[in-house]
């Protein structure tokens, strides 16, 4: 990912990220005049002002109040801006590679994210899209730098972007290609899928992640005596990694293809099943949250289902009232989170949520990154 951009009129351009890669920070020099941009998960500040709350249809305007709406092709690609009235604010036309051809704008608001979504940074002239793991040229159809992933791809040229059909293909993130489920079941890493439209027919398109919880309805947790790895004195039952212990094998299909799978010991009945239930086996979206919204002093970034309702097996949450049970039928606010750091997941560690061992907790949020997945449960 570039760090400077400096042009031959003397202006420049600095991007600051964080460990993980993430843009936290644009800093614009133009005839000796410097604006900063700070990116804060999905708020956008400009001049230490916030500007933009992103979502996935469009935007509120955090200085002048409103939210603004996309109307997308099927690349994504945000050809119309309106206002939460219905008023037409900003059209843009594509060519197949990015570039624009046409565009209007009232000039009013004339916010930056274009085709497939991403962001256009036009600053100084520089025109280029970012797609997280790296910058794109339209001007050129090419990457500025090489794929994270050209290691595993001696096929494809490494600055080529969707494998030159753009028309038919887009780019989620920089790094090409994505799973896919064939008519068996199997997961696979599929070349020319990065969307359900590229996606043939006998396969289903999941995405560039895929976590796996294949579990047990009879799931239980194991015991530990005094020796025993990370064992508490003041407790000997409930260790999702203790003796006698029953738990779900948790796979992950990782954002860098089929050399990017890694197993994990999960647990998806909770820490009491007949006290709290659990959620039914199904197929989930699960978004990274960050931990402001959350008072808990266990990890829990990935939000199952957005944090909305979850159908439970057989249709009961037996939950008390003091833990809060969204319904009789349904929990809320699910996450997948691990047990504590000794594999201790009693109590009520998990009232419903899906737990990782604690011990591997760190590697498999390296594994995922800040990204949202898919999540696949299933139960014998």
């Amino acid at each position: 990912m570039p760090e400077e951009v400096t042009f031959t009129n003397g202006n420049s351009t600095k991007f600051f990220y964080s460990a993980e890669g993430e843009k936290l920070r644009a800093v614009h020099t133009t005839g000796g005049t410097t604006t900063q941009v700070d990116y804060c998960g999905n708020i956008v500040y400009a001049a230490g002002v916030q500007k933009y709350l992103l979502n996935q249809e469009g935007y509120y305007d955090l200085e002048a109040g409103g939210y603004h709406y996309y109307l997308k092709d099927h690349l994504g690609n945000n050809r119309v801006v309106i206002t939460q009235s219905g008023a037409v604010e900003q059209t843009t036309h594509y060519y197949p590679y990015g570039g624009t051809f046409a565009s209007t704008s009232n000039g009013s608001n004339t916010q930056p994210y274009k085709y497939n979504g991403k962001e256009l940074d036009a600053h100084n002239g520089l025109n280029w899209y970012d797609y997280g793991a790296r910058h794109y040229d339209p001007a050129i159809a090419r990457w500025t730098t090489q794929d994270p992933l050209a290691g595993d791809r001696y096929s494809t040229g490494p600055y080529i972007y969707t494998s030159n059909n753009p028309t038919n293909k887009i780019d989620i993130d920089g790094m090409i290609d994505d799973w896919v489920q064939d008519q068996t079941g199997e997961i696979l890493w599929d070349s020319n899928a990065t969307s359900k439209e590229t996606t043939s027919e006998s396969r289903r398109y999941l995405g560039p992640i895929v976590v796996v919880f294949n579990g047990f309805l009879d799931e239980r947790l194991g015991t530990k005596k005094p020796g025993d790895f990370m064992y508490d004195s003041k407790k000997s039952n409930e260790y999702i990694d203790g003796a006698g212990a029953k738990t779900a094998k948790v796979t992950v299909y990782g954002p860098r293809g089929d050399h990017d799978i890694q197993e994990y010991i999960g647990f998806t009945m909770s820490s009491n099943f007949k006290k709290f239930g659990a959620i039914a086996d199904g197929e989930y979206d699960v978004t990274y949250r960050t931990s402001s919204d959350k008072v808990s002093r266990l990890p829990k970034n990935y939000a199952v289902n957005n944090k909305e309702p979850v159908d439970c097996i057989n249709g009961i949450n037996p939950s008390p009232k003091e833990f809060n049970p969204f319904s009789g039928t349904q929990k809320n606010a699910i996450y997948i989170h691990r047990t504590n750091l000794s594999g201790w997941a009693g109590g009520s560690v998990s009232t419903g949520c899906l737990l990782i061992y604690g011990q591997e907790w760190n590697r498999f949020e390296q594994q995922i990154g800040k990204n949202n997945f898919i999540l696949i449960l299933t139960r014998k």
